[in-house]
């Protein structure tokens, strides 16, 4: 249910709320954290879990960024050009979705974090922190704050594994508890009516 303070609408996301669906290809399952309520979603929150190498999905059309957070680290092998990079825990990687990627796990399971925007509506940024003082999110924005270890405290409680939704005009900082919060803050840009 959303909350209001200060011109800021909050919407707390447990983690026992993400939905849990088939990944585009058919190769594992991912966890969808949010999406934009449409048909074809203009962007996309998910976690997903990589058991095995293979092939990554075909999303055409959209701007992706991923990072691990739990496990090993993972090669990703683009087909195009030959470029093979290798994703490090909590650094997020940004690629366009219409690439050819496959993965190969150097060290095991893992789970990643992802983000779609449909590149002709959306952009995104993702940004990686900690912080024992709180988080200020900014004006005029649709953000999500995904919290591995810690938990906010203000306005609204979360604990390490959910997500909180805030939109609204003005900005505001989230309190965090007594030890440090390590988070990933997505920023959802709409650029329809840019340009």
């Amino acid at each position: 249910m959303p909350l209001n303070s200060s011109n800021k609408t909050f919407t707390l996301i447990p983690s026992d709320a993400y939905r849990v669906m088939p990944w585009k290809n058919g190769g594992g399952v991912t966890h969808e954290i949010a999406a934009e309520e449409e048909q074809e979603p203009g962007w996309r929150l998910s976690i997903a879990t990589i058991d095995r190498d293979g092939p990554f999905s075909d999303f055409s059309g959209y701007d992706r960024t991923i990072m691990t957070i739990d496990g090993g680290d993972v090669e990703l092998h683009f087909h195009d050009d030959g470029t093979v990079v290798t994703l490090k825990q909590y650094r997020p990687f940004r690629f366009a979705g219409e690439r050819k990627v496959s993965c190969r796990l150097l060290n095991g399971p893992v789970r990643d974090f992802n983000v779609i925007t449909k590149r002709v509506s959306y952009s995104h940024e993702v940004n990686v922190g900690s912080t024992e003082s709180g988080l200020v999110v900014g004006k005029g924005e649709l953000c999500f704050v995904l919290i591995f270890r810690g938990k906010i405290s203000q306005p609204v409680a979360a604990v390490a594994g959910d997500t909180l939704k805030i939109e609204g005009p003005a900005s505001m900082k989230l309190a965090c508890g007594d030890e440090a919060t390590m988070y990933a803050l997505v920023r959802i840009i709409d650029r329809r009516g840019i340009g």
